[in-house]
């Protein structure tokens, strides 16, 4: 049997046309729950900024470990913080790009028209 290893989820830079100066996102509420096993493309949590609502996916098959801001749903915090653990098996990990992606849902707000 393989060892198991840990990674963090962190909340990434969203794209250039969401960003935003505060450079933060709210945790909205989790949608993988702690101990639930999660497979590829399955999202973790649901974030929002000022411009725009996103999902944080994961891209490998892994089990969450714990949701470290369950408990204060609506928190901001700043890009790269970590949201979730996880555990994962070595040999599922993703050969290239990232663990884990942003995936834009919705946008909150329009942006104003460039001048």
């Amino acid at each position: 049997m393989a060892a198991l290893i840990y990674e963090f989820a962190r909340i990434p830079k969203p794209p250039t046309q969401f960003r935003h100066q505060r450079d933060t996102m709210a945790v909205v509420h989790y949608v993988a729950e702690e101990g639930e096993r999660v497979e590829p493309g399955e999202p973790l949590v649901l974030l929002e900024n000022w411009w725009a609502r996103f999902e944080l996916v994961c891209r490998a098959p892994g089990t969450v470990a714990k949701n470290l801001f369950d408990a204060v749903p609506g928190i901001e915090v700043p890009t790269d913080t970590a949201v979730v653990f996880l555990f994962f098996d070595p040999a599922d990990l993703p050969k290239v790009g990232e663990l884990f992606e942003l995936r834009h849902l919705a946008d909150v707000r329009e942006r104003p028209p460039a001048r």
